[in-house]
């Protein structure tokens, strides 16, 4: 079985290919357009692997972020992806400050997402959810 990926984004087309490309990869794939949907999903399951957009719920909203942030506290091995189209400096190195191991400005190439992820996965020795 593939590792376990959570996506989020609050844009249903992206989200949706997004999903749809990650599965074909053979990732085991859940997806949340709202930062309620995400919680409780990462509640529920243990993810190798989160990738949320930086802002779902307004203009000047940063949940995606907190999402991430809250993640990383419940699940110390998971790792990390935020996507942005907003290229402020300050926000990457907000991310990276909170343990975001990555943060990926939009449009987002998908085979370049896609190599990220891989990356990141070898770089953990017992993706979570897996045994050794």
């Amino acid at each position: 079985m593939g590792s376990r990926l959570l996506l989020i984004d609050d844009e249903e087309d992206i989200l949706a290919a997004l999903g749809e490309y990650f599965s074909l990869l053979d990732y085991k794939v859940d997806t949340a357009a709202t930062g309620e949907a995400a919680r409780s999903l990462m509640a529920a399951h243990a993810y190798d692997i989160i990738i949320s957009d930086l802002r779902l719920d307004g203009v000047r909203d940063h949940t995606g972020l907190e999402l991430l942030r809250e993640a990383r506290a419940s699940q110390t091995e998971v790792k990390t992806i935020l996507l942005t189209a907003y290229g402020r400096p300050v926000l990457a190195l907000d991310a990276m400050r909170i343990g975001v191991d990555a943060v990926v400005h939009k449009p987002v190439d998908l085979s370049k997402l896609a190599g990220m992820v891989a990356n990141l996965l070898s770089q953990t020795s017992a993706p979570l959810g897996h045994p050794c």
